[in-house]
C-alpha cells in the first residue's frame, strides 16, 4: 500500500473532494459513464457538423512557435499545420464508431444486472463493465 499513498498525494482539493463525493454503487456508476459516452457522442458529432462548413476543405490541426537568437535578435517562426477536413472527419467517425461500441456494451451490462436483479454476481458484471471501457 505504499505506492497508493504516492498517487494520492498527486491529486489536488477538487480531486480528492470529487472521489470522496463518489458513489460506488455498480448500476448507478454504469448509468453515470452510458451520459459521460452520450455526451462524447454529442460533442464529435458538433465537430463533424463544424469541419463539414470549413471553407477550403482544410482544418487548422496544429501551430507551432519556434523562437531563435542571433547576434541579439529574436525571430519567431510560426508554423500552421493543416489537414484535409475529410481526414479529420474519418477520425471522429472513427472515434464515434468506438464510443457507440462502449456505450453499447454499457447498456447491455446494465440490461443483464437489472435482468439478473439481486442474484447477479457483481463482479463479473464488474469486469465486464471494465472491459466495455477499456476496449
Amino acid at each position: 500500500m505504499k505506492n497508493t499513498n504516492i498517487y494520492w498525494d498527486m491529486l489536488n482539493d477538487d480531486e480528492l473532494n470529487m472521489i470522496e463525493s463518489m458513489n460506488f454503487d455498480t448500476e448507478e456508476s454504469i448509468i453515470m459513464q452510458i451520459k459521460l459516452l452520450a455526451v462524447r457522442e454529442r460533442r464529435i458529432m458538433t465537430l463533424i457538423k463544424s469541419v463539414k462548413t470549413a471553407d477550403g476543405g482544410l482544418v487548422l490541426d496544429s501551430v507551432t512557435e519556434k523562437t531563435t537568437a542571433k547576434d541579439g535578435d529574436e525571430k519567431v517562426d510560426i508554423t500552421n499545420k493543416n489537414i484535409s477536413a475529410a481526414d479529420l472527419i474519418l477520425r471522429c467517425e472513427g472515434e464515434l464508431t468506438r464510443i457507440a461500441a462502449r456505450k453499447t456494451r454499457c447498456i447491455e451490462i446494465l440490461d443483464r444486472m437489472r435482468k439478473s436483479g439481486a442474484s447477479f454476481d457483481e463482479n463479473d458484471i464488474t469486469s465486464d463493465w471494465i472491459e466495455a471501457l477499456t476496449n
